[in-house]
């Protein structure tokens, strides 16, 4: 019972912060990733 109630608290943890998460993509809904049109180009990525 124990690990089925920490699986569920996990889950409703997480489906709050993806709504909060949510809820400020919707406030900066205005801005653009082409704002200015510019370009920006690079000759690689490095991910650690």
């Amino acid at each position: 019972m124990k690990r089925t109630y920490e699986r569920l608290l996990f889950m409703i943890i997480g489906a709050f912060i993806a709504f909060c998460a949510y809820m400020v993509g919707n406030i900066d809904s205005d801005i653009n990733a082409e704002d200015d049109g510019k370009l920006i180009e690079c000759d690689y990525l490095s991910v650690l």
